[in-house]
C-alpha cells in the first residue's frame, strides 16, 4: 500500500526519521568520565548545526554522523547493544 503524501498523514509529516550515529573511543584507562567528555565534544559541534563531524588524536576521540531511516530503532535487535561492563 503506498503511503498518501497528505499533511494528515502521519507517516507523511514524520518520516524518514533522523537516526545519529555517535562513536566515542578512549584507552582502556580512560573513565567513563572521560568518555563523556568526548560525547559533550560531539554535543556541541551538533548545538552548533554540524551534521558530520569527527575529531581524534590516535586514541581518544569522537565521530557522528545523522543519517535518514524508514525504520525506528524499536525494531532493531537489542542484542547488539551488550558489550562487557566497564566499571570505571
Amino acid at each position: 500500500m503506498e503511503v498518501e503524501n497528505t499533511p494528515n498523514n502521519w507517516m507523511w509529516k514524520n518520516y524518514p526519521l533522523q537516526r545519529l550515529l555517535v562513536t566515542v573511543q578512549g584507552r582502556k584507562d580512560n573513565t567513563l568520565a572521560d568518555l563523556a567528555a568526548g560525547l559533550r565534544m560531539a554535543a556541541d559541534k551538533l548545538e552548533q548545526g554540524v551534521s558530520v563531524s569527527e575529531s581524534f588524536d590516535d586514541d581518544f576521540g569522537y565521530r557522528f554522523h545523522i543519517e535518514l531511516s524508514q525504520d525506528t530503532i524499536c525494531r532493531l535487535d537489542a542484542s547488539s547493544f551488550h558489550s562487557p561492563k566497564i566499571n570505571k
